[in-house]
């Protein structure tokens, strides 16, 4: 479940709220929300490796040129955000030895709840995805077999 911040999205680092007003900021916001969903419907197929794509190509060029980029990416938050042990999307630093840092954004109350169901939502993923990989383990079966 993605959770957009608009009150961080910037234009040439200008708040977009000053450029769009926030009735469009919102509408984008929602719109960006259910993108892949929308995507996937329009294509029909094979349509998940575009946004991803671009996104490795970014991240790679960060690594390999050490710039230091900040990117959204699903990095291991060991604390931050009132996380712990969970793979999620937030802003990262990532240079020369991969993920450098993390962005530690102060969220709002509203977005701190939202955060916190998707990370819920994640980890009942995770749990799942665990107990499969035991069980496939434990059967000697491949873990896509299982019911």
């Amino acid at each position: 479940q993605m959770v957009p911040l608009e009150r961080f999205a910037t234009i040439a680092g200008i708040p977009a709220r000053d450029f769009l007003g926030e009735a469009v900021l919102r509408q984008i916001a929602l719109k960006t929300k259910n993108a892949g969903t929308e995507l996937v419907a329009l294509l029909q197929s094979g349509s998940a490796y575009y946004a991803a794509g671009s996104a490795i190509a970014s991240m790679v060029e960060a690594i390999v040129h050490d710039t230091r980029a900040v990117v959204c990416a699903s990095v291991l938050c060991k604390k931050e955000y009132g996380l712990g042990g969970i793979f999620i999307g937030v802003p990262a630093v990532l240079g020369a030895a991969g993920v450098e840092r993390i962005v530690e954004l102060s969220l709002n109350k509203e977005e701190s709840a939202d955060f916190a169901i998707a990370a819920g939502h994640l980890k009942t993923m995770q749990r799942t995805v665990d107990r499969r990989l035991i069980s496939a383990e434990q059967a000697k079966t491949p873990a896509f077999l299982l019911p």
